[in-house]
């Protein structure tokens, strides 16, 4: 399609306007004729034909726009806001990371300079942008969102609701058709009147301190790991590199890589593949500052340390992808199928294998063996199969895995309880930016210094006004089957001060799933990495 000039724009608008004008009179001239009574009817329908024209003429010359936009088209991969998909862009330019499309069978190929269809945030497609790293390691761009949050019994928000979404222009609050959604008279598609929350992840927290797991800055997105991490060479052709960082505990047992001892055993960069053993036994405070290193220079996915800022995901950023999953654009309210799968410590110490699905939501746990997931008949299915794609966020090979079962993942929060394990197993983690202080990369929660328990602290004053996290909002209890889905919840505590999400591969479907929260004391069983593209110190270019 050619594109129209400024001049056949305007042209078009004054035509259009012009046949406005020659109605209203026209209806003003009948008025006349009928007489006094007429001439008062007729104006006020002339004047409510007149609002549901422009009405229309706005509607239409959006709809001009977007089909303009789409004709000249390019492949916008800088972050910005893309018109004719009505959504920020996945942001590529200068990171190290490629887009990529996904073929049924889980074929990869990198897109073309050209190429522009290869994602789309739709309802219908529901095909979240994927991109690759140098070491074939995937990710998913989940694009600045609002939303808002419609309870099937307002009485009891265990029992489920709808979260509708709306995709931001760039680093604003606004929609696609330029209106603020946080405004109390703001009406969304369905014709809803009423505030949309920009989601907190997306958000500059530098003023409230962190106090939703903010970022430092408004972005328009962030790309996350499309599988739990991973062993390089568990299950997969990548060969191990060092990190350049030594564990911080003595480990007799050790990993998949062998014997552990504290400031001497390397580290190894974890790998974002699916069928690949799920990296494990690592404490949260090394898994922490493993996140964050992963970005610098000589890292062997490609990234670009002054582009990207890698990090260990909040409760925060977990929210993000389970809330876009719980919308229409992704499960639309279906639950994810668990990876089940648990090869019971028959490799090296290694339980759990990324990107698989049961057979069923309600699928037990699979004890079986990593030839069997192999060769396809360990009973359960891999990411790209028909039924393995039901264990993503998009119910097709579009979406990210590993978000209910597989292995519990960590995420940077914690109590603040003054326990002697924050220390034994997240010292990194805590003492960076204070103990008591969140920061762009964790977040700390009140606790109840009375009683330290798991209600007492889900209860404590001010946890419950936290927004976005998939805590408060969609649960009623701090423990028990009290989260949508009936997923399970017990929140930090005593001995236990950190987080985990997820549920694992035993857990039965009730402690699995996106809404499950957790607590834990010690060694890091599984982390998901959160790059965020050209945020921190260096701004979008």
């Amino acid at each position: 399609m050619k594109k129209l000039s400024k001049n056949r724009g305007i042209t078009l608008v004054s035509l259009v306007i012009t046949i406005i004008v020659l109605l209203i009179l026209a209806g003003v001239t009948i008025s006349l004729v009928v007489g006094n009574n007429g001439i008062i009817q007729k104006a006020q329908e002339a004047k409510q034909n007149m609002t549901s024209a422009a009405e229309e003429e706005k509607d239409w010359l959006g709809e001009l726009e977007s089909e303009i936009d789409a004709a000249n088209e390019v492949a916008m991969t800088n972050g910005n806001w893309n018109a004719a998909k009505r959504v920020n862009s996945p942001k590529l330019e200068g990171t190290g990371l490629k887009g990529i499309t996904i073929g049924e069978d889980g074929n990869i190929t990198e897109i073309g300079e050209e190429q522009t269809n290869w994602y789309s945030y739709t309802e219908n497609d529901r095909r979240w942008a994927n991109a690759k790293t140098a070491d074939g390691s995937m990710w998913v761009w989940i694009p600045r969102y609002a939303y808002k949050i419609t309870y099937d019994n307002p009485n009891n928000k265990s029992q489920g609701g709808t979260i509708d979404i709306v995709f931001l222009q760039n680093d604003t609050n606004l929609d696609k058709n330029g209106n603020d959604v946080t405004q109390t008279t703001y009406q969304d598609e369905q014709g809803n009147i009423g505030a949309y929350i920009v989601h907190p992840a997306f958000k500059n927290g530098t003023s409230n301190g962190f106090a939703n797991g903010e970022w430092d800055d408004e972005i328009p997105g962030f790309w996350v790991a499309k599988f739990e991490a991973g062993y390089a060479e568990g299950n997969n052709s990548v060969n191990k590199v060092d990190s350049g960082l030594k564990y911080g505990e003595n480990s007799a047992t050790g990993n998949f890589y062998g014997t552990i001892t504290a400031n001497t055993t390397a580290m190894y960069y974890p790998v974002f593949l699916p069928k690949t053993y799920s990296y494990n036994y690592i404490t949260i405070g090394d898994a922490y500052t493993l996140s964050k290193n992963l970005n610098k220079e000589g890292n062997p996915y490609g990234l670009v340390s002054t582009k990207t800022d890698t990090h260990m995901m909040k409760n925060s950023e977990w929210g993000a992808v389970a809330y876009l999953s719980h919308s229409e654009y992704g499960r639309n309210k279906e639950e994810i199928t668990r990876n089940n799968v648990n090869l019971r410590g028959t490799t090296s110490r290694v339980d759990a294998v990324t990107g698989m699905a049961g057979e069923s939501v309600s699928a037990g746990e699979n004890k079986t063996t990593i030839d069997e997931v192999n060769d396809g008949t360990s009973g359960s299915y891999s990411w790209e199969t028909a039924n393995g794609q039901k264990a993503s966020t998009t119910g097709n090979v579009y979406g990210i895995y590993d978000m209910s079962g597989g292995a519990w993942e960590r995420t940077a929060g914690y109590i603040n309880n003054g326990h002697a394990n924050l220390m034994n197993y997240g010292n990194n983690l805590v003492n960076e930016g204070g103990a008591g202080t969140s920061t762009k990369y964790k977040s700390v929660y009140a606790y109840n210094t009375g009683n330290d328990e798991s209600v007492a602290n889900y209860n404590q004053s001010p946890n419950p006004s936290r927004v976005g996290e998939t805590i408060w909002e969609i649960s009623t209890n701090g423990t028990g089957a009290t989260g949508w889905n009936k997923d399970y919840s017990t929140f930090a505590s005593t001995d236990c001060p950190f987080f985990v999400r997820g549920g694992g591969n035993m857990g039965g479907t009730v402690a699995t799933g996106t809404n499950y929260f957790g607590r834990e004391r010690w060694r890091c069983q599984q982390w998901r990495c959160v790059p965020y593209c050209a945020c921190g110190t260096v701004a979008f270019e």
